[in-house]
């Protein structure tokens, strides 16, 4: 039963991307790795260092997604049907591996493992409408679902076994979030936490959870530097309690001050130093390549807000 780490990106976050399989390989480097990718530009960098099998959307199998995926954030469901392991962790290009995690991750027994922090049923209608689906659209089209008392979760990181989503499933709730996105007002998040629970409610899939995953902005600043205490040249080897850090909203980069974003940098760092070397002409390389790419992301975000000025 093969297994591997799924990530996805576009070209405007590629430079995440690279962190993401940085930090993969460093924890396991025995682990393949696949990049879905959106759009069409190159990802020979991460090809040649980590040797990751690229998956692009626009070369999916269905006419179907190549239509209704690009310039989406859905393109992780195309690791469901098209992925080349059996079974897989999937993170988003905002977040990171923190030590192995396979041995606290029970695929053979279950098709699909949400990682909540921490594990809840807890959630209120408004709550659930807040950050996954409307639940009182989703009573109209499909009365038979329960939607309370699950254990919704953040879809930027889980795991799964291939398969465990239907395609014909998928493609029924994109119909209606075509026809009102407002069923969906968290897109890919709420239509996976939907799709999970309704398999799990039909009896087709095995579901569990695990308290897997940190997202970062449900933690203090103090509390995350306690946490993860690290280098930025040298990248933990043993991790006693690994995890999944997820930097979702404002993105780990060193420009944003309120996010805690020193993991990231030194994954950005450890992939430098593995493409121009582990000496100090690599390490001033590999700072100059991040300091490029805030630039890049400060001017973007300047144009944009000139624009609406």
């Amino acid at each position: 039963m093969q297994f591997g780490v799924i990530t996805a990106c576009y070209k405007g976050d590629y430079f995440l991307v690279k962190a993401t399989c940085a930090s993969i390989r460093h924890f396991l480097p025995d682990v393949p790795i696949c990049v879905i990718a959106d759009g069409d530009f190159s990802l020979s960098e991460i090809e040649q260092l980590y040797g990751v099998k690229v998956l692009r959307v626009q070369d999916s199998s269905c006419p179907e997604l190549r239509r209704v995926m690009p310039g989406t954030t859905r393109s992780k469901f195309l690791a469901f049907w098209e992925c080349p392991f059996e079974t897989f962790i999937y993170l988003d290009s905002d977040a990171l591996i923190w030590g192995d995690p396979r041995d606290q991750l029970n695929l053979e027994k279950n098709d699909f493992i949400s990682f909540c922090h921490p594990p809840s049923n807890n959630y209120t209608a408004e709550t659930i409408k807040r950050w996954h689906f409307n639940p009182f659209k989703i009573e109209k089209l499909d009365p038979e679902y329960e939607w309370a008392h699950n254990d919704y979760f953040c879809a930027g990181a889980f795991a799964a076994r291939r398969g465990a989503i239907r395609l014909e499933d998928y493609l029924l709730v994109e119909e209606w979030w075509q026809k009102d996105p407002g069923v969906f007002p968290m897109w890919d998040q709420g239509m996976l936490n939907y799709l999970v629970y309704k398999g799990r409610q039909s009896g087709r899939i095995q579901v569990t959870t695990s308290d897997f995953q940190y997202i970062v902005p449900d933690h203090s600043m103090a509390e995350s530097r306690r946490s993860f205490p690290l280098s930025l040249n040298h990248p933990p080897t043993q991790i006693n309690n690994p995890c999944i850090i997820h930097c979702s909203g404002r993105k780990p980069l060193l420009q944003n001050l309120d996010t805690f974003s020193r993991p990231f940098t030194a994954f950005r760092l450890a992939h430098y130093r593995r493409l121009y070397g582990s000496g100090f002409p690599g390490w001033i390389k590999g700072w100059i390549r991040v300091l490029t790419e805030e630039t890049v992301v400060f001017c973007a975000r300047v144009r944009k807000r000139l624009k609406r000025i």
